[in-house]
């Protein structure tokens, strides 16, 4: 890799964006040992750190809103460390970027369901599906109340949907992370 570049790729630069501020963990000694190494960004943390992080996430945030929805939603993490030491705790909890972005692709992924009657419920739960939460698709039927067919058919034209929004949005944040010299550009290497 050219050390003037941060990160091989786009994916590696949008993981890093992504994840960043819930990999800090200033207060712990622990914490203050590890380094980012595996992740790209030549271990960048503190302000430089989220200074980098910030740049990548206005440069996604430039592929329009449900392009970026569909970014978060790929490369937020699902769920984030709980230390609130309730009994109820599991450890872990909901992150509600990435809880908010499925919702709000759910409710758009109706333009993939003209003419059709449409299971709020079941698109976001297709959603979640589409974004890498194991939901099987007839027990997401079931809990909607609707038929295996219908939902079938419901997961593939959003799926479609979603495909086309992310693919977009992938081409435009490639783009532009390669313009902005933040990843590098594979065809000129």
């Amino acid at each position: 890799m050219n050390d003037a570049f941060l990160f091989d790729d786009a994916h590696a630069a949008l993981s890093f964006a992504f994840h960043y501020a819930h990999r800090q963990h200033v207060g712990s000694p622990l914490g203050k040992l590890w380094k980012p190494s595996s992740e790209g960004g030549k271990g960048l943390s503190g302000v430089d750190g989220a200074a980098q992080a910030g740049m990548i996430r206005a440069e996604a945030e430039r592929s329009g809103h449900s392009g970026y929805l569909s970014l978060i939603a790929r490369y937020a993490p699902k769920r984030l460390r709980c230390d609130c030491g309730r009994a109820c705790c599991s450890g872990y909890r909901a992150n509600e970027e990435w809880q908010e972005s499925v919702a709000v692709l759910g409710d758009l992924s109706i333009r993939a369901l003209s003419g059709c009657v449409s299971n709020r419920r079941l698109r976001v739960g297709i959603v979640r599906r589409y974004f890498g939460e194991r939901i099987k698709l007839a027990e997401l039927a079931g809990l909607c109340g609707v038929a295996e067919n219908t939902a079938s058919a419901h997961n593939g034209k959003i799926a479609r949907y979603l495909r086309e929004i992310e693919s977009a949005a992938w081409l435009i944040v490639s783009d532009r992370l390669i313009s902005a010299e933040i990843v590098k550009n594979e065809q000129a290497a």
